[in-house]
């Protein structure tokens, strides 16, 4: 296996942050970790006043990232729910001739009745509306 590749596959599965332990400086090796998933570099021998503090900000750099990743991942389903949302009152407005408050309105409450999300609902429109080539 690859010098670095288990701590890619712990980082690609968001198991742990990885902290590389190495007897030697290699400057490749260095330069590999610098743009792979090590939060972490430790030269042999540790000794705890080195080892704990790397790790502690290891995790915490973990910790941040982590809980980046989610709320981007949060925000770009937010976006293409908005973006259905669009698509949808712009059929609506197109082909019903609804006004564009009136085509959110619909939207917004077919969801409360269908106690459904506006993103679904919308989805629905845009297949039920969209030319089919």
């Amino acid at each position: 296996m690859q010098r670095l590749e288990v701590a890619r596959l712990i980082e690609e599965n968001r198991l742990a942050p990885v902290v590389l332990v190495t007897s030697q400086t290699h400057r490749e090796l260095i330069e590999e970790a610098k743009v792979s998933s090590v939060l972490g570099y430790l030269i042999k021998p540790i000794d705890e006043a080195s080892l704990i503090p790397t790790i502690e900000m290891a995790l915490a750099t973990f910790k941040r990232i982590t809980k980046m990743e989610e709320e981007n991942r949060k925000l770009k389903m937010r976006l293409e729910e908005k973006n259905l949302v669009e698509q949808a009152k712009h059929l609506l407005m197109e082909k019903k001739g609804f006004s564009e408050q009136a085509a959110y309105r619909f939207i917004q409450k077919t969801s409360m009745d269908r106690a459904s999300t506006m993103a679904r609902v919308a989805q629905q429109v845009i297949v039920s509306l969209k030319p089919h080539v």
